[in-house]
Order: C-alpha cells, then structure tokens, then sequence
C-alpha cells in the first residue's frame, strides 16, 4: 500500500511538473538605429535560419523589433532601410531559447565584433544606388571634339565678319591697284618707244 502511495505521488508531481521540450523556441530582441531624417517604423529586419527558414520582423516607431519562435542553431540577421547600409549578425540560439553570441564583422578591421544583448544594430553607412555625377570641368570639353566646334563655329559667326573689308572700300582697293598697274604698264611702254625713237 505504501509503494502504490509513492508511485501515485511520483506520477502526479511529474504530471504537474512543467514540461519542457528539447528545444524550446527562442527570442531575439533587438533595435534598429537610424539617422533623424529616416523613419524606423520603415525598417525591416530579416532572419536567416541555418534550417533555411525565412522569418521577418517589422521594427516599431523606435526601431525596435522581436522575432519569436527562434528555433536553435545558428542563424544570420540583417536589418533593411531604403538608404542605409546595416551588417549582417550572426546569432547563436542554445536549445533552451537563449541567445548565445551574436557576431558582425567590422568592414574597418575586418575582425569579428560581439553585441550586446538585446541588439543594438547601427548602420555602417549610406548606399549610393547612383555614381555621383563629375563637377563640369570647361577647360576639358573646350579640348574636346565637340568643344572644339563650337569654338571654332562661334569664331566664324562673330569673329570672320568683323575680319571682312567693307565692299566700297574693297572697290576702291581694286580701282588703286588698276591704276597703279595702269600706270606702270603706260610707263614701260613710253620708255620702251623711247629708245626705239633714241636708235
């Protein structure tokens, strides 16, 4: 009667007792940092498990976030904001839920660098998705083909006319040189009747 008595206590204690699986689901809490003109409540943060399951969570007004039912294992975590650039967070959960490690590396140092727990994950800068236009530099497009046509059609536009002798003038020119020519053409020919007289 005594061994039924304790058999039923054993029983009912482990009946009562709260059972905990193998591997109970973890929790990873976290904050997202972002500059004064951005919006946290944008952000979005991605888990990778090493099961190749996808979770996400949404960040709050603040930038914090929660990611619940973790499995155990290793897992990788990167937060995303139009505009920013975060590190990608290794993160170890234990079997019982609890976060181990979590690991970035720095791109300055390239070595590993732990956070703390809960997460506070910071950008490492902005994303240029565009090449940052050159400054106009005028002396190189003067020296380029094209400057160089417009250069010398401006010239030919304001410049060659001013160059143009005037028409009236330009006949007067003509009409001196005729009569210098005229005039040492008559000349030659008086010297030259000259000395057929003279013989």
């Amino acid at each position: 009667m005594h061994a039924k008595l304790t058999c039923f206590l054993v029983l009912l204690v482990v009946a009562l007792a709260p059972k905990q699986s193998a591997a109970d689901p973890g929790v990873i809490k976290g904050k997202i940092v972002v500059p004064a003109t951005a919006i946290a409540a944008n952000a979005v943060v991605h888990l990778y498990t090493s099961a190749g399951k996808y979770m996400q969570a949404f960040c709050d007004s603040d930038g914090s976030f929660t990611l619940t039912g973790v499995p155990s294992g290793t897992h990788l975590l990167q937060a995303h904001l139009m505009g920013l650039y975060y590190p990608e967070i290794r993160i170890d959960i234990s079997p019982k839920g609890n976060v181990l490690q979590a690991v970035f590396v720095s791109p300055n140092s390239k070595q590993p660098v732990n956070m703390p727990s809960p997460l506070l994950v910071k950008p490492f800068g902005e994303l240029q998705y565009f090449e940052k236009r050159k400054p106009v530099d005028v002396w190189s497009f003067v020296k380029s083909p094209y400057g160089i046509m417009i250069v010398f059609s401006v010239f030919a536009i304001f410049i060659f006319p001013k160059i143009k002798v005037d028409p009236e003038e330009y006949k007067e020119m003509q009409e001196q040189m005729k009569s210098v020519t005229s005039g040492a053409t008559g000349s030659s020919g008086n010297s030259g009747q000259q000395r057929i007289a003279s013989k």
